[in-house]
């Protein structure tokens, strides 16, 4: 795997319809498996056998939210985009045809604030995967609702700031410095 330093964030969609009979730990298990190995994933192309899940975080249709691929490893990709240095963040859901649950989107909403302050990645700086090559990922009906989700990410991420910078600093940290 490459290591890399994150300084942005990359959204998709699974592309398979949302299955709430499934649990989350077995999806990532069977997403796991089929990564691990190679596989046709169109007529003409094939993949390569990933060394983990190429996405660094999972959202099921119920706003689970589970870590995949470390994020200090670029993720791996079906299309020829770089992925190095971009955290890579899927959402369950084949979105061309379903619409994102409202669980789903205030889970991302708040992985998106934690990786955003935990990375140092400004609003400007999550993209969708087909703003890096040619695909219908995240679908058009998550890119529907984007531009509100990534208003209230960035307003959710001030607040976040504010009440950070609004703590007292500790004792310790007051006769340190």
């Amino acid at each position: 795997m490459k290591k890399q330093e994150p300084v942005a964030i990359v959204l998709h969609h699974t592309g398979v319809r949302q299955n709430p009979g499934v649990a989350l730990d077995a999806k990532l298990r069977g997403l796991q498996s089929y990564s691990q190995r190679p596989g046709q994933v169109s007529p003409t192309r094939t993949k390569p056998a990933w060394p983990d899940v190429p996405y660094h975080f999972y959202v099921d249709y119920a706003g689970n939210i589970a870590e995949g691929r470390d994020v200090q490893y670029a993720g791996d990709t079906n299309t020829r985009y770089d992925t190095k240095n971009y955290i890579q963040v899927v959402v369950e859901g084949e979105f061309e045809q379903e619409m994102p649950a409202p669980e789903q989107m205030l889970s991302l909403r708040k992985i998106l604030v934690w990786l955003m302050l935990a990375w140092d990645i400004r609003p400007e700086k999550i993209s969708i995967h087909r703003d890096h090559a040619p695909s219908t990922c995240p679908g058009r009906n998550f890119i529907a609702m984007l531009p509100e989700q990534l208003a209230l990410v960035a307003a959710d991420r001030n607040k976040a700031i504010s009440e950070i910078c609004a703590k007292s600093p500790s004792a310790k940290f007051s006769s340190t410095y």
